[in-house]
């Protein structure tokens, strides 16, 4: 071993940027009536608006509020009350938030169905209905570095 070189090989680690769940919210509100998501849709489109390979996490509070303890309850209720969030699926069309996602998707025009060997609901051909966050939004990179700062006040 004295007389071999080691050979180091340095890979440099994924560009990546941490965003709040608000951001993460704030892109579930842009996907409008009729319309499906999925996380891995969102976090794509953030990561090429953020010219990024990687978004790190989507579990924490806006930068201004982390240093709190107790978030206000009403901000958290208006979150919830303007989120749509039954329009957010599995990569594979599954349900993810139980019964009430189910009758809010029929309400919006959705087929449910139930597939696979453990007869979980899903939407019926959910491909056909996917939002396109490409071509259908115009979010701004400014509108998102903002909300990550502040929170979702502005628009609740």
């Amino acid at each position: 071993m004295d007389d071999q070189k080691r050979i180091v090989t340095i890979i440099p680690a994924e560009t990546s940027i941490e965003l709040s769940q608000e951001v993460y919210y704030y892109m579930l509100m842009q996907v409008p009536f009729g319309k499906l998501t999925h996380w891995r849709d969102i976090e794509a489109f953030l990561a090429r608006k953020f010219n990024v390979q990687h978004i790190s996490r989507f579990d924490s509070l806006p930068m201004n509020m982390r240093h709190l303890g107790d978030i206000d309850q009403n901000y958290i209720i208006k979150i919830i009350d303007i989120v749509p969030r039954h329009r957010e699926i599995s990569l594979g069309g599954y349900l993810e938030h139980g019964d009430s996602q189910e009758k809010e998707l029929r309400a919006e025009g959705h087929v449910i169905v139930t597939k696979g060997p453990y007869k979980k609901k899903a939407v019926k051909d959910f491909k056909k209905s996917l939002f396109d966050f490409e071509k259908e939004t115009n979010v701004s990179v400014e509108t998102l570095e903002k909300i990550n700062q502040k929170g979702l006040f502005e628009y609740l």
